[in-house]
């Protein structure tokens, strides 16, 4: 199975590539799209099942199906927008439609309120992720994506569209992913990536800032805010900065195809620290944790080493899906970004974390003040 995946992706791209251009230039027509269909159902399976996708997906499946089947081409955003909608049903942040890539342009225009980004009925919301991830969640997505999403709503004035070729997801630069910042009472380890960078440029800051902590020696907020996720040994190297191995709660890990069954996943750090660090954490998480940020996050609080605040992430507890690849549809040429793994942690059973959901949600103020209450107020004993 894997082998076919490998082959019909790689036969995709080419097709994907020789069509994009037109498709875009003169529209999608009927047999495109009946051709786009049915390569998403040969991607995604049994996984389009009710108990998965709920009702807003028999309903986004239906408009699909509608716009599939209408007379005519469509033009390519409005195709796109309809693939998406299918795709986000299944609210996970992994499985969309990558919208930057159809405009080379950005603006500078500021983006809404958050409430209005978030409603259905308004032009934006239909480029967020599905409507079961929290409104903080949604919300904080829009605005990171604002400035491709203005183009393509048509809502950013002339004047206010300056670049061309610009990067839509430029990576976190590596000099800055991770520090430690001391606020006298505690210290904060800010992490904004898991994927920006080389390794070995991770070994040497993650070297340093647990140096800093140690030296410091004070109760940790880690702030996971806006980390997106990445890798699982950078993951693991910074639980394990905290959390003996022996007390890591239960990995498990399978291909995203059919037949498929999770398989146990062992430690591996990119770099051990000589010892774990013995003062309470707390993680501080915002609309934009996602990933490898929320398995960290599940792991820590699991292991009684920590609290979680903030505002409501991008995913759950439980586990998540992960290693998206690119497949262009083979009709209309559109990209969209499918997992190809999932991981599960602990209780298989996925649940929120219970934190603020409101569109407006800042991980700052009250969330912040409550954190800093629950360090300054651990009696956790430091590990010997």
């Amino acid at each position: 199975m894997g082998d076919l995946r490998v082959l019909v992706w790689a036969s995709a791209l080419v097709l994907g590539l020789s069509v994009t251009a037109s498709a875009q230039s003169e529209g999608v027509d009927g047999p495109s799209r009946r051709m786009d269909v049915a390569f998403l159902d040969s991607l995604l399976g049994p996984r389009m099942t009710t108990p998965v996708f709920g009702s807003d997906g028999l309903a986004a499946r239906d408009a699909l199906l509608e716009a599939m089947l209408s007379s005519g081409s469509l033009d390519v955003l409005d195709w796109a927008c309809f693939v998406h909608g299918w795709l986000r049903s299944a609210d996970d942040p992994h499985t969309r439609v990558p919208f930057d890539r159809l405009t080379q342009v950005r603006s500078d225009a500021r983006h809404p309120e958050p409430v209005a980004l978030v409603d259905p009925n308004g032009p934006w919301s239909r480029f967020g992720p599905g409507m079961g991830v929290p409104p903080s969640a949604r919300a904080a997505w829009l605005e990171r994506t604002w400035p491709w999403v203005a183009v393509l709503a048509d809502e950013g004035a002339d004047e206010d569209v300056t670049s061309s070729g610009a990067e839509g997801s430029a990576a976190v630069a590596v000099s800055s992913s991770m520090k430690v910042v001391d606020h006298g009472a505690f210290a904060r380890w800010r992490i904004s990536s898991f994927g920006a960078g080389d390794d070995r440029s991770f070994r040497t800051l993650f070297r340093r800032c647990v140096r800093q902590l140690r030296r410091l020696d004070k109760p940790v907020m880690l702030d996971l805010r806006g980390n997106l996720g990445g890798y699982r040994s950078r993951r693991h190297a910074v639980l394990g900065a905290f959390v003996p191995v022996g007390d890591w709660v239960a990995e498990r890990e399978m291909e995203w195809v059919d037949g498929a069954v999770f398989e146990p996943i062992p430690p591996m750090p990119v770099v051990r620290a000589k010892r774990p660090l013995g003062h309470a954490v707390a993680v501080l998480l915002d609309g934009l944790s996602f990933s490898a940020s929320l398995l960290l996050a599940q792991s820590l609080e699991a292991s009684g080493r920590a609290s979680v605040f903030g505002c409501a992430p991008l995913g759950q507890r439980g586990g998540c899906s992960g290693s998206p690849l690119s497949f262009f549809l083979p009709g209309s040429g559109l990209e969209v970004l499918i997992p190809t793994r999932q991981t599960q942690l602990g209780n298989p059973a996925s649940v929120n974390f219970g934190l603020p959901s409101d569109p407006g949600c800042r991980a700052e103020g009250g969330e912040w003040d409550r954190a800093v209450l629950w360090l300054l107020s651990s009696d956790l004993a430091p590990s010997r």
